[in-house]
């Protein structure tokens, strides 16, 4: 669905492609069982079930359309790397910032570092960093928030309760951690965790539907998308 939306939603100028020579897809021929366990012995940890299978797909892809702006290209097996994220994690933290669908606490917790994550997009600083999270980091990170939860008053433990009901079914799921999808977007200061890969590639797909059709057209004659119309207001 990301490479059928792309390929029909995306507003070429946008990705620094020529929109008279557009890609005719944005995947790329899947990884063999055998790339994938290089890989994994390369990284020197297994990856979860969801990115092998999507590896499996396609090898990586070329940038998906947003509705705003071309995402960065996901990394293929030979690509993707280990990574010291703790720099731009202090960056983050020094700027406050609150990681989307993490409730906000009077007692903050004492984040455990991270020291080491999967790149696994070709992201900068300009752009967004996209990150596999392995079991083991992701369960320190959790445990980092809930020693922070445990030290609120009562009150405040079940407001925080009921906003993780309704964004990770409840405290006990939040708490079971396995691999954890994180995008860092330093442009913008927005910080966001999925609890797997397939839920964030789930939810682009969703950003690059872009079905909200105008009357109004762009000045090659497309019909333009309420989200087009706001992306062309800020240049």
């Amino acid at each position: 669905m990301c490479n059928e939306n792309t390929l029909s939603n995306a507003v070429w100028e946008e990705m620094d492609v020529d929109p008279d020579d557009p890609p005719t897809t944005i995947l790329r021929p899947g990884a063999t069982k055998k790339q994938i366990a290089e890989c994994e012995a390369r990284l020197g940890h297994d990856l979860p079930d969801d990115f092998r299978e999507f590896l499996s797909l396609t090898n990586g892809m070329d940038s998906i359309w947003n509705g705003f702006y071309g995402e960065p290209k996901l990394l293929g097996t030979d690509e993707i790397y280990v990574f010291d994220a703790s720099e731009l994690q202090d960056g983050w933290q020094n700027a406050s910032v609150q990681m989307k669908f993490i409730p906000d606490m009077s007692v903050k917790p004492e984040w455990t570092t991270l020291d080491r994550v999967l790149m696994i997009n070709d992201g900068a600083d300009d752009s967004k960093y996209l990150w596999l999270l392995e079991p083991e980091l992701g369960r320190q990170y959790a445990g980092s928030f809930f020693a922070a939860y445990q030290a609120l008053p009562l009150h405040e433990q079940e407001q925080v309760r009921s906003v993780l009901q309704i964004f990770h079914a409840g405290k006990e799921n939040a708490s079971e951690i396995n691999w954890q999808t994180c995008v860092w977007s330093p442009p913008t200061l927005e910080a966001q965790g999925y609890q797997t890969f397939r839920e964030y590639l789930e939810i682009m797909a969703g950003d690059t539907a872009n079905d909200d059709i105008l009357e109004e057209e762009d000045d090659q004659g497309r019909l333009l998308h309420s989200h087009d119309i706001f992306a062309y207001q800020l240049r």
